[in-house]
């Protein structure tokens, strides 16, 4: 589950007066109730869908005035229907094996390594959407032998909608085109559907559970957890949210367990009680015998003002300005920059993550994340995180040449066909702001940007013909 709000468009209603009694105030309000009881951040360029969604909620519970569906949805007695609204804004978006290079790691290091403690394995799959991970996960349990009564993944997320689907087990053809060979014999073909086989459903149970509101967090019948899956999920919640939800795996998780985050999430200044494993493509956090605590500000130490600081010294004032102001993202940004102009590309990676955890839709924030990844050769996690940013926003002709690059470079020459023609087409309209800033940080201007898209067109035409349906 990716808690944000969605793009989608607007839902019917038969009632266009709700919508005129939606306004931005009414909005904000609503969106401050869904945020205290699922810590969703809002950004004025959500308020569309929201509008959409709480028009067709009031629809369905007969409200005729705004006024009368918060306060339906601001009683304690109504979680019911709050549990609805969210439902319609959390975003399931997710596949089978989605990064597998995290899927490799647990495979073939994780479990080895539990095997040879005693008892059952417990892995908890937080924000598992519409079940893609959760039976991921169940299928990496039984290709490596393991059986109903050594192991067992937990799923859970605030989407009661995405629960039912991910407890039906059901997909289509098109949901399992990410599986490798061998993997589909995990199915039963039935029709035009693929059922999840009896063997993988055994090994997994879903549960509502709400990661903001829960004042502890569930765990096995017998001991800790042993992994922690919460993938693609705390990026949308504030870093004082996001804090206090690592506080709590840290609480559940067993020592020497493994919490698994999303490709661009980190815990960079945000939680002690954690090293960083890397395997492969894939790194993840495991949890050490040294006492938990969360970071704490570092003191301001006086000293005398010099007339040209050096490089050291203006790390250091930076520096302290992230613990004075945790939550300014302008230090996070230069501190990257001067990692990255010094070629510590696993610095920069870390300061790049903090920023893009305080600020999600931060479009800079997000650009600099995905092309440290890069420079890093970490394309599948550049790639996926350059979609997350185009998914933000559509417009923006430096990522589309940028995801462009990637697909070109990973022989996926249609995509990057599609690619550099939409950042063609957004180099037509008029650039953002953002985008004219961080094409100027890139020597770049739109016109020679719209120049080399013109010519990585001409070079892939000759191999690539235009897309039947013109899209």
């Amino acid at each position: 589950m990716s808690n944000s709000w969605p793009t989608g468009t607007p839902l019917p209603t038969s009632r266009s007066s709700v919508h005129e009694g939606l306004d931005d105030p009414t909005i904000k309000r609503i969106a401050q109730i869904v945020s205290r009881h699922a810590g969703l951040i809002y950004h004025e360029r959500r308020a569309r869908p929201i509008r959409s969604a709480v028009a067709q909620r009031m629809h369905a519970t007969d409200c005729h005035h705004p006024a009368e569906y918060i306060a339906l949805i601001d009683r304690p007695e109504s979680l019911d229907e709050l549990k609805q609204l969210i439902s319609l804004l959390v975003i399931s978006k997710t596949s089978f094996f989605r990064n597998r290079p995290q899927f490799e790691l647990l495979e073939q290091r994780v479990l080895p390594e539990r095997r040879l403690r005693p008892g059952p394995i417990h892995i908890w799959s937080a924000g598992c959407s519409t079940g893609e991970e959760a039976y991921s996960i169940a299928m990496v349990l039984s290709r490596s032998r393991f059986t109903r009564q050594q192991a067992g993944v937990l799923a859970s997320d605030i989407s009661q909608t995405s629960l039912a689907h991910a407890a039906r087990g059901v997909y289509t053809e098109a949901d399992l085109v990410s599986l490798q060979a061998g993997e589909r014999k995990f199915f039963r073909p039935d029709a035009d559907h693929w059922p999840v086989g009896d063997t993988i459903r055994s090994l997994v149970e879903f549960r509502y559970l709400n990661l903001v509101a829960a004042s502890t967090f569930v765990t096995p019948p017998t001991g800790l957890w042993d992994v922690i899956f919460c993938r693609n999920v705390l990026i949308y919640f504030s870093r004082e949210t996001v804090q206090e939800i690592l506080h709590r795996f840290h609480s559940v998780l067993a020592v020497g367990g493994y919490l698994f985050l999303g490709a661009s999430e980190s815990l960079f200044q945000l939680v002690d009680g954690f090293e960083t494993i890397s395997g492969g493509d894939a790194y993840v956090y495991r949890k050490h015998e040294e006492s938990f605590s969360l970071p704490k500000p570092t003191p301001v130490k006086e000293r005398p003002p010099t007339p040209a600081p050096s490089a050291e010294a203006s790390f250091e004032r930076l520096f302290l300005r992230t613990t004075e102001q945790p939550n300014e993202i302008g230090p996070y940004l230069q501190l990257g920059q001067l990692a990255s102009d010094k070629g510590a590309l696993e610095e920069a990676l870390s300061w790049y993550q903090a920023a893009s955890q305080i600020e999600p839709l931060h479009l800079g924030a997000r650009f600099r994340l995905a092309m440290i990844l890069v420079r890093l050769g970490m394309d599948p996690q550049a790639g996926e995180e350059m979609r997350r940013l185009l998914f933000l926003e559509g417009n923006f002709a430096l990522g589309h040449y940028q995801l462009g690059l990637l697909s070109e470079r990973s022989q996926d020459l249609q995509a990057a066909w599609i690619s550099f023609r939409n950042a063609l087409r957004c180099c037509s309209a008029n650039a953002q702001e953002q985008d004219a800033a961080l094409l100027t940080a890139q020597d770049l201007s739109l016109d020679s940007l719209a120049a080399a898209c013109r010519r990585k067109l001409q070079a892939l035409d000759k191999d690539v013909p235009a897309p039947a349906d013109g899209s």
